[in-house]
């Protein structure tokens, strides 16, 4: 062994010692021990980036960060490209609200193998607060490529998802039966050579249907950056770029011209909650009939239907109605109620024998989508009453009409379909009795609202 070589690992045990010791020292809790020991060792082997670095965690640790800079500054001089000190730059920029700079330091950072996790943690984190959500989203998703099956990732990459999506997107996706409908659909109404708008495209599902189905181009808009992020990599992974668009904006954005070459032939669509209307639906198939359509245009689903029954629910008023809770008054809780809102339910809410349906089953209205809807409306619905009791609620499901003889709906829940009925109280009760008929007026102005009622004895046949 040579002399060079004796010296150097000479050299490598003093510095693995020095750094044990400030170790041992941060362990027992004597922090500013260690940074003494540590300072002194950045300055016996300033060129020693592990040395440095140590140093740097002391400086943290004492609450003294800041004075970190000229340190990484010799320290990035003579490592450039590593990754614990691009780390620790991205720390101190982002300390001092150098949010450009902090992020630029952890995007090199974590292009390199042994990068340190909490890199990829803080840069999601600033992205997030930047409003980059789809950028904080892939950062996590790399980190969990880096770090598989680490626990601290996948929680923050699951919190950040489920911010900045609704949770119902993977169910959906999940719901066979809804998603063998829509492809017998499509398959039924295009044609090869079809330019094709998707509007809420989500993961770009429909948008592939259609292709596979003979369209020559789609154009699927999604006004979720995330999710249009999402669906431009299931494009390309299935090898359909070449013939989906996916537009990352909403669809009353959209123009002819700028966003899509022509007006499209078919329109296909999915933007329907769990009572049809609360995602939009009217007044995006409203605007795509007055701008982005042919005026011969065929519509998946052409229509739909929905439908409803008179119900006591009990268990959905309690939400709405706070009184007394074990002996105390509790009744002020009741300013956080929403009684114009509809909840879902689950199949068995009319299994327990507090809630029961207490009429046959009516139409509440019937949409036409193969020409402009209106935003608006005001319906009259005859509903039959089969069971005495206090009316207080109204169950809503529906039926998606994809064509003329493929029919999706919502009336029977089955274990995976994402879509459930729902269930609205009304402002006011009514005691009903069996075999009398009640008028239903609904009126829809951005929300439901329903009113219940008597038809005089003399028109009820």
């Amino acid at each position: 062994m040579s002399e060079t070589e004796t010296l150097h690992i000479s050299a490598s045990v003093e510095i693995n010692e020095h750094l044990t010791a400030v170790d041992t020292l941060i362990g027992l809790g004597q922090i500013q021990k260690a940074t003494f020991q540590a300072q002194q060792g950045a300055q016996l082997y300033s060129n020693n980036v592990v040395a440095l670095l140590k140093y740097i965690e002391c400086l943290r640790l004492s609450g003294r960060a800041l004075e970190a800079g000229n340190i990484l500054s010799h320290a990035i001089q003579i490592a450039p490209d590593n990754a614990h000190v691009l780390f620790e730059l991205g720390l101190l920029h982002e300390r001092k609200n150098e949010i450009g700079s902090s992020i630029n330091y952890y995007t090199k950072a974590i292009e390199h193998a042994d990068c340190p996790k909490q890199a990829y943690l803080q840069l999601a984190a600033l992205y997030s607060r930047s409003d980059n959500k789809a950028g904080a989203l892939n950062v996590l998703i790399a980190a969990e490529k880096a770090f598989p099956e680490d626990p601290d990732i996948i929680y923050m990459r699951g919190r950040m998802a489920a911010g900045y999506t609704s949770a119902w997107h993977l169910p959906m996706l999940a719901d066979d039966a809804r998603n063998h409908a829509y492809q017998q659909a499509i398959q039924q109404t295009i044609r090869t050579g079809d330019i094709v708008l998707d509007i809420g495209t989500g993961s770009g599902l429909l948008a592939m249907m259609s292709v596979e189905a003979g369209a020559e181009h789609v154009y699927a808009c999604e006004s979720n950056p995330i999710l249009a992020d999402l669906a431009n990599k299931v494009i390309a992974q299935n090898g359909m770029d070449h013939a989906i668009t996916i537009i990352s904006k909403h669809s009353s954005q959209m123009a002819v011209g700028i966003d899509m070459p022509v007006h499209a032939d078919v329109l296909v669509t999915e933007i329907f909650d769990n009572a049809l209307v609360g995602e939009g639906v009217l007044p995006s198939i409203n605007h795509a009939w007055s701008h982005l359509l042919k005026s011969d245009a065929r519509i998946i689903p052409h229509g739909a239907t929905l439908k409803a029954v008179l119900a006591s629910a009990p268990t959905m008023n309690r939400f709405h109605t706070v009184t007394r809770v074990s002996q105390f008054d509790l009744s002020a809780m009741s300013a956080l109620a929403h009684p114009m809102s509809y909840k879902d339910i689950e199949p068995s809410f009319f299994n327990d024998g507090a809630n029961q349906v207490l009429s046959d089953p009516f139409i509440v209205k019937s949409f036409d989508f193969t020409s402009s809807p209106a935003l608006n409306f005001q319906e009259y619905s005859d509903a039959l009453v089969t069971k005495d009791g206090v009316a207080d609620s109204i169950v809503l499901w529906f039926d998606l009409h994809l064509t003329s003889d493929i029919v999706f709906s919502t009336e029977r829940i089955e274990p995976h379909q994402h879509w459930r009925q729902v269930c609205q109280v009304l402002l006011q009760t009514t005691n009903v009795q069996n075999n009398t008929k009640y008028q239903v007026l609904t009126q829809y102005n951005r929300y439901y609202h329903f009113q219940l009622n008597p038809i005089a004895p003399e028109e009820q046949y």
